[in-house]
């Protein structure tokens, strides 16, 4: 498996996001584009980013500093825990 927000796995993510119509046609059906940033606090920057138009990811990858409109940090443990169960409402507060 790929290091979390690699290069490689954020392309995996796109996939995987590409693929699922719950969340893509839903996101299309709103306009939703963004371009957003993961990684863990206390770093310098993300590590991984996305960029989504009308809800598919169209760029992915190693964050190289693309403007951003979210930057999502949070503990490894958290997006371990969030990867294996969902996150949920009470995990986004």
């Amino acid at each position: 498996m790929a290091d979390l927000f690699s290069d490689e796995w954020m392309k995996s993510f796109q996939g995987v996001w590409n693929a699922d119509p719950g969340l893509k046609d839903a996101l299309a059906e709103i306009g939703f584009n963004s371009v957003i940033g993961y990684g863990m606090p206390g770093e310098d920057g993300p590590r991984g980013f996305i960029a989504v138009e009308n809800g598919e990811i169209t760029s992915a990858g190693t964050y190289d500093g693309q403007e951003l409109n979210w930057d999502i940090r949070a503990e490894q443990k958290n997006w371990e825990k969030w990867l294996n169960k969902g996150i949920g409402m009470a995990g986004m507060g």
